[in-house]
């Protein structure tokens, strides 16, 4: 968890990934969870959260507490099309995390970062299941990766992958 060095005590760097900011204070249960999750997280490793946020927005840096950056990216036009086409297909998921699994794959601003961090990061934390597809956008080696089981969400996601093809925009 902590690498000494001859100067100082150096944290282990985690990237946490989800489809959600942890806005504070938290409000819903997911908020909450994402937030108190991460922060306690924070105590031991140094750890940069990387989230889509509002589309008509910059993006932005936001210290959430000490050892805890959250870096928010807009949701982009791609985005916007997969979630509305699942609205109106009626999909049985939960359409906000996997617009962000199939679009995020042409989200260039976050991947960029993504990329450009990669070699600093010593492990991943998926927020959700369907942020595994991220992981996969970025074609880089692999880290050590965390799932924070949701239980019964990565059989959903993967039972909505099962029927891609019948999808314009998978």
């Amino acid at each position: 968890r902590v690498a000494e060095t001859k100067e100082k005590l150096v944290k282990k760097k985690l990237l946490a990934i989800n489809f959600f900011p942890s806005f504070t204070p938290p409000i819903t249960g997911g908020e909450q969870r994402s937030f108190f999750l991460l922060k306690a997280l924070a105590q031991d490793f140094d750890v940069v959260s990387v989230v889509p946020t509002y589309p008509d927005t910059r993006r932005e840096t936001v210290q959430l507490a000490p050892g805890l950056t959250e870096v928010r990216f807009p949701k982009t036009k791609e985005y916007s099309a997969v979630y509305g086409q699942l609205l109106r297909e009626k999909e049985p998921i939960h359409t906000t995390a996997m617009s962000y699994a199939l679009a995020g794959a042409c989200h260039g601003a976050m991947l960029d970062y993504l990329a450009e961090i990669w070699d600093s990061i010593d492990g991943v934390v998926l927020q959700h299941a369907t942020c595994a597809a991220i992981l996969d956008a970025l074609r880089l080696p692999r880290k050590p990766t965390f799932y924070l089981s949701h239980n019964c969400e990565f059989e959903l996601a993967a039972n909505a992958y099962t029927q891609r093809d019948k999808h314009d925009y998978a």
